[in-house]
């Protein structure tokens, strides 16, 4: 979950819906299909191409290895809770808080949707997207919805070559 929502920037009810058909291998990523839902209900023309980078693509293909073993088919859903059932909104955001305490992350309020603004920042200072770049990627219509993400769109002190040393830079805050 933690994967899908910071390197893919998925929403909770993409990574409940996301199935074991949704995700292919191109050149050793992964590629996922995902598609926008209301509820259970599929939104119309709301699909997109993510491609992962290589670290959450293996995590990814073990993943859907490991549901196909477990006798999925193709059409049943790629994350599951522990009981082998669907995963809920509270589920994901359970996990996303005994992960963040697992780490010692302590702040009054963690939310599934920080996932996504992590994901929109390592795009614009890792990968240097603009607004509509990231607009698209996040699966936005709009591109001005993203602007809650960045909060000063003028300001790139620099693009980083790696996420790992664009956390660095956070550590000497």
């Amino acid at each position: 979950v933690l994967n899908l929502g910071v390197f893919a920037g998925f929403r909770v009810s993409e990574i409940m819906h996301l199935r074991l058909c949704d995700v292919f291998n191109e050149d050793e990523r992964a590629v996922l299909i995902v598609q926008e839902y209301d509820g259970f209900e599929p939104k119309w023309g709301s699909t997109r191409r993510i491609k992962l980078w290589k670290a959450p693509s293996v995590f990814v293909f073990a993943l859907q290895a490991a549901r196909l073993n477990e006798g999925a088919s193709a059409d049943d859903i790629l994350i599951v809770s522990k009981n082998g059932r669907h995963m809920t909104r509270k589920a994901v955001g359970d996990m996303l808080k005994r992960l963040c305490d697992t780490a010692g992350l302590r702040r009054p309020k963690i939310e599934p949707k920080m996932m996504r603004t992590t994901c929109a920042a390592s795009l614009r200072f890792v990968d240097g997207y603009d607004a509509f770049a990231i607009a698209q990627y996040l699966g936005h219509t709009d591109w001005t919805s993203v602007k809650h993400y960045i909060s000063d769109w003028e300001r790139v002190p620099k693009k980083y070559s790696s996420l790992a040393l664009y956390w660095q830079w956070f550590a000497q805050i």
